[in-house]
């Protein structure tokens, strides 16, 4: 009697083994289907080593070379072209044109 449940026994085993391993790669295949659509992710480096302005220097609208005759706004393209160590920051218009300074011709906005 104990021999019939044993062999009764492993075709059930089989039987359910089957049944959960196509159900859960069923279920697999549907998450990895709703993946699709997801954006992934985007890992971004931030450290980056930013420059900042000398100690003495209060940074302000507008910016000139110390060796330069022309100011410029700070997102002109003229800026990049000055070292760090040589930009002089002013505020105002009237404080940079005090200085003797005229607008560049190249920087709209001026």
């Amino acid at each position: 009697m104990l021999e019939k449940i044993k062999l009764h026994a492993r075709p059930i085993f089989f039987i359910a083994t089957i049944v959960l391993t196509g159900t859960l790669g069923f279920g697999l295949g549907r998450l990895s289907r709703l993946e699709e659509g997801r954006e992934s992710v985007k890992i971004i480096n931030n450290n980056v080593a930013v420059a900042s302005a000398p100690i003495n220097t209060v940074q302000g609208s507008y910016v000139a070379s110390r060796n330069g005759t022309k100011y410029y706004l700070l997102g002109c393209a003229g800026v990049q072209k000055i070292k760090e160590a040589n930009k002089i920051y002013f505020a105002t218009k009237e404080e940079a044109e005090k200085r003797g300074l005229t607008p560049a011709a190249n920087c709209p906005g001026l």
